[in-house]
């Protein structure tokens, strides 16, 4: 159950979800279903944990509207814009926020594990890691678009911008860019701001509670790339699937590294 347990809060903070829900509606940043399925994801995760472990997700949401609507026109003319307004359809939602919220739901029996490992820290690095990896790809895809020197990352062979499994130079910096962003927004929330509040489910504010994130986020936008180049480029999978692997792989980087620390 959540930290906020009393249930005039968790009433107040689903309540919070819909508002943020029908708000990204509004502004076109989702889709109606995609705001209905934001709204499903965002109650779990507040029921299962707190406020904080939603707003890390939300940020997401915010930093990727920015990168999506830049240069948009532009991104039209090349054919690479994500659908006819930017907004991101249930797929979207599903591709980058499932594994996020599994984790939340999972992150109250996690916690209490014994042993060496200070779960509770362990878990909010993967929960931060996977919107990392979702981050890290959605900024590498939307500002990489933009660049004319594109490569497959398996053969490094020139491809035009958009190619599944396509990476180039801006686009790398722009995962990082994505990856770090997040990984701030969770260091502050999570790592400052939850223990500030005495909330158990609550990360560590140290450099390696801020770099583990970046880096597994960083790894999982290139599962995703290799993904694309091998299995999306062939049809064996669709563009969400592979994001999800991606967000996974990302997911487990940071989860592994936090154990072994």
């Amino acid at each position: 159950m959540s930290d906020l347990a009393p249930f005039g809060l968790l009433a107040g903070q689903v309540l919070l979800v819909a508002l943020f829900s029908l708000l990204s509606f509004r502004k076109g940043w989702l889709t109606v279903r995609g705001a209905a399925a934001a709204f499903v994801l965002g109650a779990l995760i507040v029921l299962a944990t707190n406020l904080l472990w939603l707003l890390v997700l939300v940020s997401l949401l915010a930093y990727t509207a920015l990168a999506t609507r830049f240069k948009f026109a532009e991104k039209q003319a090349r054919g690479v814009s994500e659908g006819k307004s930017g907004a991101r359809k249930v797929r979207n939602v599903l591709a980058n926020g499932l594994v996020p919220c599994i984790v939340a739901v999972l992150a109250p029996f996690v916690a209490v594990l014994g042993g060496r490992v200070d779960w509770p820290a362990a878990v909010a690095i993967a929960f931060t890691s996977a919107v990392a990896s979702a981050g890290a790809d959605t900024m590498a895809s939307e500002l990489g678009c933009l660049s004319d020197k594109v490569y497959m990352i398996t053969s490094f062979r020139r491809v035009p911008p958009g190619t599944d499994g396509g990476v180039s130079l801006a686009g790398q910096g722009a995962a990082l860019l994505g990856a770090g962003l997040i990984s701030a927004t969770g260091l502050v929330l999570l790592g400052v701001v939850a223990p500030l509040l005495g909330l158990a489910l609550r990360g560590t504010p140290d450099a390696f509670t801020f770099l583990v994130p970046v880096l597994a986020g960083f790894i999982g936008c290139q599962v995703d790339s290799l993904f694309g180049a091998t299995l999306e480029i062939r049809g064996l999978v669709n563009k969400e699937e592979v994001n999800l692997l991606g967000i996974l792989a990302g997911t487990v980087v940071g989860l592994a590294l936090a154990v072994a620390r």
